[in-house]
C-alpha cells in the first residue's frame, strides 16, 4: 500500500482530522489537563490504520504533523515514533469497534482523587449532559507502569463494556473514548468537573 497517498495534501478530510486532533490537544493543555510531554490522543482510520500522537510531541505545541500514522500492530508508517502508550490505544480499539477516538490526559484534581479512592468513581444524581457516561460509575484501575502491557490490558478490560466510556488510572490519569472527537473531548472535561464536586 502506498501510505504517502493517505497523507497527501489532496486528502483533505484526513488533513482536517489531524488539525482537529491537534487543536483538541492544545485546548486540553490550556485547561491544565496535561503538562510537558504527558498525554496522548488517537483516532481510528479505515483499513486498520490509526493516527496517534508522536513520541516527544507536547499537547501545548501540538501540530498536525505531530500525529503518526500507524498500523494495527503499532508499526509507524509515517510521521515518527508513536506514543509509548500505543498498546493501550490498540487494545481498546480491538475491544471496542464502536470507538473511533481515545484521549488520555493527566488532570491533577483527578489524580489526587484517585490516590485515596475505591475502585469506582460513584457519581450521584442524574447526568444530563449528552456525553455523560451511560452508568453512574467510572472504574479505577492500577496503578501500573506507564506504557506497560499491564496498564494497556487493565484499561482495555475496563472499557470492554460498551456502556463504559471512561477509566481512571490510579495515580496516573484518565482515558476517555468516543465515537466522535467532540464526544471524547467533552467527556474528558466532564469527568474532571464531576471530581470537583465530590
Amino acid at each position: 500500500m502506498n501510505y504517502s497517498v493517505i497523507l497527501d495534501s489532496t486528502s483533505l478530510e484526513r488533513q482536517l482530522l489531524k488539525k482537529r486532533l491537534s487543536k483538541a490537544c492544545r485546548l486540553l493543555n490550556r485547561r491544565g489537563f496535561v503538562e510537558y510531554f504527558e498525554g496522548n490522543i488517537s483516532c481510528r482510520l479505515p483499513g486498520g490504520l490509526y493516527f496517534i500522537k508522536r513520541t516527544g510531541a507536547t499537547f501545548r505545541d501540538m501540530k498536525p504533523d505531530d500525529l503518526v500514522l500507524m498500523d494495527e500492530k503499532g508499526k509507524s508508517l509515517m510521521g515518527g515514533t508513536p506514543s509509548r502508550e500505543k498498546l493501550l490505544h490498540l487494545k481498546v480499539y480491538r475491544k471496542r469497534p464502536d470507538v473511533s477516538f481515545i484521549i488520555h490526559t493527566h488532570p491533577p484534581q483527578l489524580i489526587r482523587y484517585s490516590r485515596s479512592s475505591d475502585d469506582l468513581l460513584k457519581i450521584g444524581g442524574p447526568l444530563e449532559d449528552e456525553h455523560s457516561p451511560k452508568t453512574n460509575e467510572i472504574p479505577i484501575v492500577g496503578p501500573f507502569k506507564a506504557g506497560s502491557v499491564e496498564l494497556a490490558t487493565a484499561v482495555a478490560d475496563a472499557l470492554a463494556d460498551s456502556a463504559c466510556r471512561a477509566v481512571i488510572i490510579r495515580e496516573h490519569g484518565l482515558v476517555v473514548v468516543g465515537s466522535r472527537l467532540d464526544e471524547a473531548f467533552d467527556l474528558t472535561l466532564l469527568v474532571e468537573k464531576m471530581i470537583g464536586t465530590i
